[in-house]
């Protein structure tokens, strides 16, 4: 019988390697999948500078490493809270330069958590003709967050429904939670401290490349992505002077109603 080493080996020559890829099985259903495919038509005809991605994310006070080095035939033991910790919602704009907009929120987000992000962090750095690209979440899709957003003179469109692989900053959102599983902070400041010393990790050059690996490599302007029920053509505001520094912000006081 062939060793491990030996099949691995075999494979390798082959030029294969072991993988997994598991996106939504909703992606095969017709109507998804002809939405996928308009979107992914249109998709890299937007000039990349006027791309902002919105996301939002847990973050947990007992995050640890999955996993790690240790002798071989012996358990590798480590140590997280079990039974009491704190959730925190991580929210940022990713633009092919930077990561915008960073924001923490104590607990889970909902529609009124969301309209305050948009009216007070995320519409003072928007600029006319920016692109503001999300996920068609409920919380999402009130008025009073679409309308501030309309006052910068910006567009908004939703991504096609189960879509994370068209939305680059899953990829930041990732690696961002992986930091901070090895940072392993215990407590509500020491983790909000840490988001914004992480952030720092992101540079220029990976901001554009996550567009890129979503397929949004195009830099062609006067094209819109915009189609169907998605679009919503805005207009009016002014450009904005004010940047978020990637420090955050947080407001202990403003929890989910």
């Amino acid at each position: 019988m062939a060793s491990a080493a030996d099949r691995g080996r075999t494979v390798h020559a082959e030029g294969l390697s072991f993988k997994k890829a598991l996106p939504p099985q909703e992606q095969a259903r017709p109507d998804v999948a002809r939405r996928r495919t308009r979107w992914r038509a249109h998709q890299g005809r937007i000039e990349a500078s006027r791309l902002v991605f919105i996301d939002e994310t847990w973050i947990k006070t007992n995050m640890a490493p999955l996993r790690g080095w240790g002798p071989r035939g012996r358990r590798l033991r480590a140590y997280a809270p079990h039974g009491h910790w704190k959730t925190l919602t991580f929210i940022a704009a990713l633009r092919h330069d930077r990561i915008d907009a960073p924001f923490v929120f104590d607990g889970p987000i909902n529609g009124e958590a969301f309209r305050l992000y948009v009216e007070k962090i995320l519409a003072p750095v928007l600029q006319p003709g920016n692109v503001v690209i999300m996920d068609n979440l409920g919380s999402h899709s009130g008025k009073a967050a679409r309308a501030a957003i309309r006052a910068r003179g910006a567009h908004l469109i939703f991504l096609t429904p189960y879509s994370p692989d068209l939305n680059p900053i899953e990829q930041v959102l990732a690696k961002l939670k992986t930091l901070l599983r090895k940072a392993a902070e215990r407590t509500v400041e020491a983790t909000w401290r840490r988001i914004g010393q992480l952030l720092d990790h992101f540079t220029p050059t990976e901001c554009a490349n996550y567009l890129v690996n979503s397929g949004y490599a195009s830099c062609r302007s006067g094209h819109a992505l915009m189609h169907g029920r998605n679009r919503e053509i805005l207009c009016g505001g002014s450009p904005s002077t004010f940047r978020t520094r990637t420090q955050g912000i947080r407001y202990p006081s403003m929890r989910p109603l």
